[in-house]
């Protein structure tokens, strides 16, 4: 037997013999590549507003932080956040959104009329409501965007 052969003869039983194998506490089946649970879905639309327009938008964000707080308490989602990029060149505002379910992103999740009773519970004057979902109308309503859904599996606690 050459050297050669016995060096890779040791190699491959060392491989062999140093596998690592399932511990006693570890599941017999890994979980589904399905298996959602301990994961987060961030729903992120990036927005390209005009910078004139992103001016009005700081006035209109002092109302998220408290509908943000409810509509977290409620469980219409995990968090919500609201990003203006300052050295964006096109895609300057992110609006982005975290979930504990898929199923809670889109219509007909009953996210919408989650977070629709918290804007009312947190702006409960309906003329201030209008004005503001006005001015974000003017703000957001003809802006090239795009949608992104991010899929991020994370520790869940015991």
């Amino acid at each position: 037997m050459t050297l050669r052969t016995y060096l890779v003869s040791a190699a491959l039983i060392g491989m062999l013999v140093a596998a690592p194998r399932p511990a006693a506490a570890q599941e017999a089946t890994p979980p589904s590549l399905y298996d959602t649970t301990g994961t987060a879905w961030v729903y992120a639309g990036y927005f390209r507003i005009p910078w004139p327009r992103v001016d009005s938008l700081l006035k209109l964000r002092r109302f998220l932080p408290a509908w943000r707080a409810r509509a977290a308490q409620m469980g219409c989602f995990l968090d919500s956040q609201l990003l203006i990029h300052q050295t964006g060149n096109e895609y300057n505002v992110v609006v982005s959104t975290t979930y504990d379910s898929f199923r809670k992103i889109g219509p007909g999740s009953g996210t919408g009329a989650c977070t629709t009773r918290a804007w009312r519970e947190t702006v409960p004057d309906s003329t201030l409501r209008a004005a503001i979902n006005a001015g974000n109308d003017w703000v957001f309503g003809d802006a090239a965007h795009y949608d992104v859904i991010y899929w991020i599996p994370y520790p869940t606690r015991r």
